[in-house]
């Protein structure tokens, strides 16, 4: 979900993943965190990770810049 000046996106149901609680859970986020752990190189934007909690965040002034900003990651 998007949320841009007290204006939300329509939300999306997650359909694939690796279920809470799985025997592989563990490995997969190894490989999946490895990958994730890189420097940003896109204005305005960042990827913040505490323990196993990871999130993207981004800046825009307009939403199709912030669209545009998104795709890039």
């Amino acid at each position: 979900m998007i949320d841009h000046n007290v204006q939300f996106s329509e939300t999306s149901t997650i359909t694939c993943g690796v279920p809470q609680g799985s025997i592989l859970g563990p490995l997969f986020f190894i490989l999946f965190i490895n990958f994730l752990n890189f420097p940003l190189h896109i204005e305005n934007s960042d990827c913040d990770m505490y323990a196993d909690d990871s999130s993207v965040t981004s800046t825009a002034t307009t939403v199709k810049d912030l669209e545009k900003s998104l795709m890039r990651i």
